[in-house]
């Protein structure tokens, strides 16, 4: 099926490392697929997973996260280098040396909103995690409100990113763009 070895990778798994995306192989190669030579800025990279991987693909990638969080994950180390740098902070301080912004399973603060205007319209932000559908009468327990009203779905780049959410939960992957 593909080079990537996660053997050990199962929700379960996953969860007890309070890693709250799903990783598949399938994601990481659609990842690498969709990112190319484009260079990735990770915000919210929590233990650093998913930047691992991405890392071992030949992705250039510099992750960031705030060692903060409720559970106490920072306690663990991480599987990569993760620079302790908040969401503003990084998107600021980087503006101009990626391509990218991933966004994986961020906490419903502000940060991820006030970020937004810093991006040029033409950066895509590959988002995983809960998105708030009011169509659907869903609210998602990722990011705010403020910044879903500033970004726009391309749906025709979403498909390209293989996300299975493991058969639970309601997260998904998507691609935006600042409007």
């Amino acid at each position: 099926m593909s080079d990537i070895d996660l053997p050990a990778y199962t929700r379960p798994y996953l969860r007890s490392q309070c890693v709250f995306g799903h990783i598949t192989p399938e994601l990481i190669l659609s990842l690498k697929k969709y990112i190319g030579s484009r260079k990735v800025l990770e915000v919210y990279a929590g233990q650093g997973y998913l930047t691992y991987y991405l890392r071992e693909q030949g992705i250039t990638i510099q992750a960031t996260s705030l060692f903060n969080s409720h559970d106490a994950t920072w306690l663990r180390g991480t599987k990569t280098r993760v620079e302790e740098k908040s969401c503003l902070s990084a998107v600021k301080e980087y503006s101009g040396l990626f391509d990218i912004l991933l966004v994986v399973w961020p906490t419903t603060d502000e940060d991820l909103a006030k970020s937004v205007q810093y991006l040029s319209k033409d950066i895509p932000i590959i988002f995983i995690g809960e998105i708030t559908d009011y169509d659907q009468n869903f609210l998602g327990g990722c990011a705010t409100d403020k910044f879903f009203a500033q970004v726009e779905e391309r749906h025709e780049e979403s498909c390209l990113i293989e996300y299975d959410r493991g058969g639970i939960g309601c997260d998904r992957a998507a691609v935006f763009y600042r409007k």
